[in-house]
C-alpha cells in the first residue's frame, strides 16, 4: 500500500508491503513509454551482474496506460538529501569511491548513464541509528556508506533504441559535459558529471552556472574549473589536479576511465 509521496508532482512514493511490513519505493513513468522501456533493458542487461553500487529496479508493473518500477527503499535517500555546505576530503572519499566503481561498472557493460548528478545517487549504510545528520557526516568518514547509482532511463546502450532524435541533448544541464551540450554520446561525458557532483561535494557549489540555459552552456564549453580552494581550505592541489582533470573540456585530456 502507498503511504506517501516521496517527491511532491514527481510520482515517486513510498510504499509498505501488507504481507512483509517491507518499504520500497514506487515510481511512476509519466512522460514516455520509451523510458519505460529502456529502463527495462538496461536493468535486465545489469541484472545478470549485479554491483554494489548500482541500484536497480526489481519489478515492472504495466497497467493499462501506467507503467512503474519498484525499488528498495534506503532512508538516507539521495545525495540531494544530505543536508550540508560541503565536506571535508576524507568524507567525500566514501562516496567518491563508490561513485566511480559503479560508473566504471556501467562502461564495462557498455552502458553510458548520461545523468549522473546527486538525486540520482542513493546512500545505504548497515548502521541503525542514522536519523541525525551529524552521525552521517561521521559514517562517511569511517567508510560506513555505500553508494548507490540509480535511474536508468536515460541511459545509452547500442541494444536499446535510441531515446532521442540524433545530436539532441541528454542530461541534466549543470552537470552536462560539452560533448554531451552538442549531442555527442561518449562514455567520458559521465566522469565529468561525476567530477562536478565531486566539486560539489567538496565546495557546496556548482563550478559552472548561468543566469539561464544559453550562459550555462557557454560555462561548460568555455570557462575554466574555479579553484576549489577558494572554498575550501582543506582541499590541496593534487585534489584540484584530480577535479581539473575529471572536468577538461576536450575528451581526450580527461580521465579515460572511472576507476
Amino acid at each position: 500500500r502507498i503511504e506517501r509521496e516521496l517527491f511532491p508532482n514527481q510520482g515517486i512514493f513510498l510504499a509498505r508491503g501488507d504481507k512483509s511490513g517491507l518499504e520500497f519505493v514506487i515510481k511512476e513513468y509519466k512522460r514516455s513509454s520509451k523510458r519505460f522501456e529502456r529502463e527495462v533493458v538496461i536493468n535486465r542487461i545489469l541484472s545478470a551482474e549485479e554491483h554494489q553500487n548500482v541500484l536497480l529496479t526489481t519489478e515492472f508493473i504495466e497497467k493499462k496506460d501506467k507503467r512503474y518500477g519498484v525499488l528498495p527503499y534506503l532512508p538516507l535517500g539521495s545525495l540531494s538529501d544530505l543536508n550540508y555546505r560541503m565536506i571535508s576530503p576524507e568524507q567525500a572519499a566514501t562516496i567518491v569511491v563508490g561513485l566511480c566503481g559503479g560508473i566504471e561498472h556501467l562502461h564495462e557493460h557498455n552502458i553510458i548513464h548520461r545523468d549522473i548528478k546527486n538525486g540520482n545517487l542513493l546512500l545505504e549504510t548497515a548502521e541503525n541509528d542514522y536519523s541525525e545528520q551529524p552521525q552521517v557526516l561521521e559514517m562517511l568518514s569511517k567508510g560506513k556508506i555505500t553508494t548507490k547509482i540509480i535511474d536508468f532511463d536515460c541511459a545509452y546502450h547500442l541494444k536499446v533504441k535510441p531515446l532521442e532524435m540524433e545530436g539532441s541533448t541528454v542530461g541534466t544541464p549543470l552537470y552536462m559535459a560539452p560533448q554531451a551540450w552538442c549531442g555527442i554520446v561518449d562514455y567520458r561525458n559521465d566522469i565529468y558529471s561525476a567530477g562536478i557532483v565531486i566539486y560539489h561535494l567538496l565546495t557546496g557549489r556548482f563550478p559552472f552556472f548561468g543566469r539561464n540555459i544559453t550562459e550555462l552552456k557557454a560555462a561548460h564549453l568555455t570557462i575554466p574549473v574555479p579553484e576549489p580552494m577558494q572554498f575550501n581550505q582543506a582541499i590541496d592541489r593534487s585534489m584540484y589536479n584530480l577535479l581539473r582533470t575529471a572536468l577538461e573540456k576536450n575528451t581526450k585530456n580527461r580521465f579515460q576511465s572511472a576507476s
